[in-house]
């Protein structure tokens, strides 16, 4: 995780391509950078929601 104008970002490497987002899944403020990324894919580290990290899109919620 870093800052970018104050902003907490997370960025990630996948494929061999960066991706940067904002630090806090959209349920309960929880760090995206605490979650578990395979792939494209970022679990929650809460409820285990899934997120495609190269779109922004939520896969499946668990809560």
């Amino acid at each position: 995780m870093v800052k970018k104008k104050g902003i907490p970002i997370t960025v990630a490497n996948i494929d061999d391509k960066f991706y940067e987002f904002y630090n806090r899944y959209p349920h309960m403020n929880a760090a995206f950078h605490n979650g578990v990324l395979k792939g494209k894919v970022l679990t929650c580290p809460l409820h285990y929601a899934t997120f495609d990290m190269t779109t922004g899109k939520k896969l499946r919620t668990n809560n």
